[in-house]
């Protein structure tokens, strides 16, 4: 599976129709700016937030993808879309 380069120009957060899962890594897509095409990468859900609205990752939660320079934490995205759960951590 290969994403099609779009750009997502609003921003959008849309979870597994299940919701996420701490200690979970997903295969998502994922942008971090509405100039920034959709790219293949791994979430890794360490904990869900607290005080986030229906459980959306929290503290430890990072995106890599091996083109980007660093990792990168689950707020600063602009745009991320689960694609499917890949294995959860007890």
């Amino acid at each position: 599976m290969k994403p099609d380069y779009r750009l997502e120009l609003t921003p959008n957060k849309i979870p597994p129709p299940e919701g996420w899962k701490a200690h979970t890594y997903y295969l998502v897509e994922v942008s971090f700016g509405s100039h920034n095409a959709v790219h293949l990468s791994i979430l890794a859900v360490g904990f869900l937030g607290i005080n986030s609205p229906k459980g959306m990752p929290g503290n430890y939660s990072e995106v890599w993808n091996n083109t980007y320079g660093k990792i990168y934490h689950y707020e600063d995205v602009h745009y991320i879309k689960a694609i499917k759960e890949l294995v959860t951590i007890d």
